[in-house]
């Protein structure tokens, strides 16, 4: 149990609320690995290592995510400009 809500995207697709979605999740999973490298640091070397490890490709998750949210938001405005 990771303690991280799952919604299932709609199916009336909207690319800005699953990209909102997935960035908490990515959140979320960073807090959870934060916790795990936290609790076995200088007690389980090897169990810290890998938390460490996924921790830092789950901020990269996140990172470009959230780079292609702020994106998507941008070219919303611009296209509304024009409408």
């Amino acid at each position: 149990y990771t303690g991280c809500a799952y919604e299932e995207p709609d199916s009336d697709f909207e690319v800005t609320r699953l990209l909102v979605q997935n960035t908490a999740s990515e959140r979320c999973a960073i807090r959870r690995y934060q916790e795990i490298a936290s609790m076995t640091d200088g007690k389980d070397f090897t169990t810290c290592d890998l938390a460490k490890r996924i921790l830092a490709d789950e901020q990269a998750h996140e990172q470009e995510l959230q780079d292609f949210l702020d994106d998507v938001r941008m070219l919303y405005r611009e296209t509304s400009l024009y409408e």
